[in-house]
């Protein structure tokens, strides 16, 4: 095969690859935007059960904490009863999604939570009419339409000093 007709048929081929992945990474995008609205925003975890693989795994710096244990890592049932528990704890909770940037199986997700925490779930101090806010990144791996990693770093520190200036 000629040289020219070599790099032609490699640039097709690359075309394809980049259309295919654009594909995917609008799929996925759309996955999150999904989780974020359905999951995060409404508590339906029917739409929890259908957008999280089983195999799935949480990972972040205050996975520890949260699990008042040092696991580094949580599941899908640790993070179900985790999302229950901020509901009870943060009934009108509200996410926002600031950036969304997919490449191939991954997304990545900067984002703000807002919401007005009740009282004893989690351990949060009730803040009343008071809105809380943090803002973090999360980057989510996807696999045959399901999330099956999640890496979540957000501003701890931020919404514990929140909680006490509201006391």
């Amino acid at each position: 095969m000629p040289h020219w007709r070599l790099g032609s048929f490699l640039a097709i081929m690359l075309s394809l690859a980049t259309v295919s992945l654009q594909a995917q990474g609008a799929d996925n995008k759309t996955i999150i935007r999904r989780y974020v609205q359905e999951v995060l925003n409404k508590g339906n975890m029917e739409v929890f059960d259908e957008l999280i693989g089983k195999d799935f795994v949480y990972n972040g710096p205050q996975v520890a904490a949260l699990q008042r244990s040092e696991a580094p890592t949580m599941g899908k049932d640790a993070v179900k009863k985790l999302l229950a528990d901020t509901r009870k704890a943060a009934p009108d909770l509200k996410v926002t999604i600031n950036h969304l940037i997919a490449e191939g199986d991954m997304v990545t997700i900067g984002w703000t939570a807002k919401g007005r925490p009740k009282g004893s779930a989690l351990n949060l101090t009730a803040t009343g009419d008071r809105e809380v806010s943090v803002s973090g990144i999360t980057i989510a791996r996807i696999r045959d339409g399901k999330i099956v990693e999640d890496h979540t770093y957000w501003n701890a520190g931020g919404l514990v000093n929140q909680l006490r200036r509201r006391r």
